[in-house]
């Protein structure tokens, strides 16, 4: 995130988005931009998108996490989540999931853990635990706020927001309409 006051995301020529670091950490404009800012990358698991009466969920194969209400555009089905690895919380919840732990490595004052959980790949950030190692079976939860959905086939987030606040300048640049092809000379 000190890479400058703002930054622009391109791929293959094209502007994904610009703005700040951390609004473009917190508000990712389309799941390339999620999965390449911030380290470790994004947690993203496809999925389908279900509602059942007022709850609104993904669900990939038997991981079914609840979205929170009215946060999300409901106009696509096939779905990928995003979690932050430091934001996955370890806790016993009626919302919490068993974590599987593959691999742990103590990097000083924070544990990173690789794991599964219904068989998904996750990658999380915790505390410093000494005592955690392979094979341990942890509960994990998954805070509402801080959930991403993204559109399967066109990558895009289905976060409702207002247009005044994207990128902190009121442009979507990850929108066809203002997608710009950048000529690099070498």
């Amino acid at each position: 995130m000190t890479l400058g006051d703002r930054i622009v995301i391109m791929r293959d020529g094209f502007i994904q988005q610009a703005g700040r670091p951390l609004d473009l950490y917190d508000r990712p404009a389309n799941a390339f931009v999620a999965a390449f800012i911030g380290s470790p990358e994004m947690n993203l698991i496809d999925g389908e998108l279900a509602r059942e009466g007022d709850v609104l969920a993904m669900r990939s194969g038997n991981l079914n996490v609840e979205l929170p209400a009215q946060a999300f555009l409901e106009t696509e089905k096939d779905v990928t989540l995003g979690i932050r690895p430091e934001h996955i919380e370890r806790g016993e919840t009626p919302a919490s999931v068993e974590m599987v732990v593959g691999l742990v490595e103590q990097i000083g004052a924070q544990t990173y853990v690789l794991g599964t959980i219904h068989g998904n790949k996750f990658r999380a950030v915790f505390a410093r635990d000494d005592a955690l190692k392979a094979d341990d079976r942890i509960s994990v939860t998954f805070p509402q706020q801080t959930l991403h959905l993204f559109s399967r086939k066109s990558g895009k987030t289905l976060k409702q927001t207002s247009a005044t606040t994207e990128n902190g300048n009121g442009r979507e640049l990850h929108g066809q309409a203002q997608l710009k092809r950048v000529g690099l000379r070498g």
